[in-house]
């Protein structure tokens, strides 16, 4: 039974990261709302993955106009990253304020959430501290969109 879990565990990790794509921090891509990357599982039913990485007092901008969804931070084990949530409509951007903290290494995020068409929902990634960022080895955060 354990060989299951291990085989099936180890199956669910391949297929996570092998539809990843990556967004790296590079000053000037996705730092602000206007140039933020869009998310969208595609196929929704596949789910999508990114990772990057914060520089010093950078900010990450992400969203998805998907009619149904589900989203996830995962933080380094070293770093506490901040997910900020927004939602467009109707030309009003409306701020819903940040996730849950779950720390350095933690996940957080929302679950079985519905946009109407025309609608769309901002993710902004930054440092929970100053001191939270980095772009070395085991410093990507990780965005899971399904």
């Amino acid at each position: 039974m354990k060989i299951r879990k291990l085989i099936l565990s180890v199956f669910a990790v391949f297929s996570i990261f092998s539809f990843s794509q990556s967004a790296f921090a590079y000053v000037g891509i996705a730092d602000t709302f206007s140039t933020a990357i869009r998310l969208n599982p595609s196929p929704p039913s596949a789910g999508t993955t990114y990772a990057a990485c914060i520089e010093y007092l950078d900010e990450d901008w992400f969203y998805t106009d998907a009619a149904s969804f589900s989203f996830a931070l995962k933080s380094p084990a070293s770093l506490n990253y901040d997910v900020e949530v927004f939602f467009y409509s109707s030309g009003n951007l409306f701020n819903l304020g940040y996730l849950t903290d779950a720390g350095a290494g933690g996940t957080e995020g929302f679950y079985s959430y519905t946009l109407l068409p025309g609608e769309r929902m901002y993710f902004r990634i930054s440092g929970h501290t100053p001191i939270d960022y980095g772009t070395g080895f085991g410093k990507h955060y990780w965005l899971y969109l399904h």
